[in-house]
C-alpha cells in the first residue's frame, strides 16, 4: 500500500494548491508517497486543485510526513477526543491521534502539521483517515470555513438549502439519496462547510463521494446505480462508496443559502415525525456535532457566532426518521419540502 503512488507522483507534485469556499489551502508533501496519498483522499472531497498562484498568498499552510511523531511538550492541558487525546496551552494544540500527531501551530504561522507515525497501527487505512482528517479540519478552521457534520441538500421549486444534521447512522446519507432521486439538488451526504459572506450565511459540500447502507438501494431504480457504487468504506464496511455525479450528472450544487435545519434520528416507529425545535435547542446540537467550536480557542468566537447565526436565521426541526423513509421512495421529499417554504 505504501509504494502504491511512488511510481506515478512526481516530485514536483510535493506542493499543491486547493481551494475551498473561496479560501487557498496549500499542501506540502514530505515524499512522493505522501503526497500522492493525499491527492487520492482529497478527490473523495470538493476542494479543488488550483495552479500555484503568481501572487495570492494562501490562506494557511498544511504540511503532511511520515516519520517518528515528535514528542509533545509537558505540563499542557489534556482532554479526550476521538482516537486519542488533545494536548494543549490554549495557544498551540498537539492532537496525538492513532499513533501519529496532527500540531496546530499558533495561530499566527497559519500552518497545520500531520505527522503519520511509524507503527503499524499508524499506518493502517483507517487511521491515516483520522489522522488527516483532523489536519484538515483544523486547516479549514484556522481559514475562516468551518465544517459542519451534516448533508446539505436543495428543496427544487424554492432553491432553498436545508441541512441535515445528525451521527452516523442516522440517516443522513439515505435521505440525501431519496432527495436527490426526486429532484433536489445535492451539496454533500454528510460533511458541509459554512462561511460567512457579505450576503449572509453560505453552505458549501466538503465531502463528495456518498457513503450508502444497503438498505437505503434495495429495490432502488435508480439509473447508472451500479457504475456508481464502489467499494465497501473503510471505516464501515457495512456501506458502499457511491460516486454521486453518475447517479445524479446534473444534481450536484456548489453552494447554497440554508433556511432550515433538520436533527435526524432513526426510529423504529412506522411513521416518520417532524417535530419543531427552537433555536436554543438548534444551537446547543449543532455544537454537540462541531465540538471543535469550542475546544480551539482560537478560532470559537468566529465559529460559535456563525453556528448562533445558523440557529437563529433556520427554522430547525427534530426528525424522527420511520420505516416510511425506506419503503415509500417519494416520502423524504413529500415529508420535507413543506417545511421549505417562506
Amino acid at each position: 500500500m505504501f509504494g502504491s503512488f511512488a511510481q506515478t507522483v512526481t516530485p514536483a507534485a510535493r506542493v499543491s494548491y486547493y481551494t475551498l469556499a473561496g479560501r487557498l489551502l496549500r499542501v506540502e508533501a514530505q515524499d512522493d508517497w505522501t503526497a500522492g496519498w493525499v491527492a487520492n483522499f482529497l478527490n473523495g472531497f470538493y476542494l479543488r486543485r488550483t495552479a500555484a498562484p503568481v501572487q495570492e498568498r494562501a490562506a494557511v499552510t498544511l504540511k503532511v510526513r511520515r516519520s517518528q511523531p515528535p514528542i509533545v511538550p509537558s505540563g499542557l492541558q489534556t482532554f479526550a477526543i476521538n482516537h486519542g487525546f488533545c494536548h494543549t496551552d490554549g495557544t498551540q494544540y498537539f492532537l496525538a491521534v492513532d499513533e501519529s500527531l496532527i500540531s496546530i501551530n499558533e495561530p499566527a504561522a497559519q500552518t497545520i502539521e500531520v505527522c503519520f507515525g511509524t507503527t503499524a497501527h499508524a499506518r493502517h487505512p483507517i487511521a491515516l483517515v483520522n489522522t488527516f482528517s483532523y489536519g484538515l479540519q483544523a486547516a479549514l478552521r484556522r481559514a475562516g470555513v468551518y465544517d459542519v457534520h451534516a448533508a446539505g441538500v436543495l428543496e427544487p421549486k424554492s432553491g432553498a438549502g436545508a441541512l441535515i444534521v445528525g451521527a452516523s447512522g442516522s440517516g443522513k446519507s439515505t435521505l440525501t439519496l431519496k432527495l436527490a432521486a426526486h429532484g433536489w439538488r445535492y451539496l454533500s451526504d454528510d460533511m458541509v462547510v459554512l462561511r460567512e459572506t457579505s450576503a449572509g450565511l453560505e453552505i458549501e459540500g466538503l465531502r463528495r463521494i456518498f457513503s450508502i447502507a444497503p438498505q437505503a438501494i434495495e429495490g432502488s431504480q435508480l439509473p447508472r446505480l451500479e457504475a456508481a457504487l464502489g467499494a465497501p468504506v473503510a471505516s464501515d464496511p457495512t456501506k458502499r462508496r457511491l460516486v454521486p455525479e453518475i447517479v445524479f450528472p446534473d444534481g450536484r450544487a456548489v453552494s447554497c443559502r440554508p433556511r432550515a435545519l433538520f436533527f435526524t434520528q432513526v426510529t423504529d416507529a412506522s411513521e416518520t415525525h417532524v417535530l419543531e425545535m427552537p433555536a436554543r435547542r438548534a444551537m446547543q446540537q449543532l455544537i454537540r456535532f462541531c465540538p471543535w467550536a469550542t475546544y480551539d480557542a482560537h478560532t470559537a468566537p468566529d465559529y460559535l457566532r456563525v453556528l448562533a447565526r445558523l440557529a437563529n436565521e433556520c427554522r430547525a426541526y427534530e426528525l424522527r426518521a420511520g420505516r416510511d423513509l425506506l419503503h415509500d421512495a417519494a416520502r423524504a421529499a413529500d415529508l420535507l419540502a413543506p417545511y421549505m417554504k417562506e
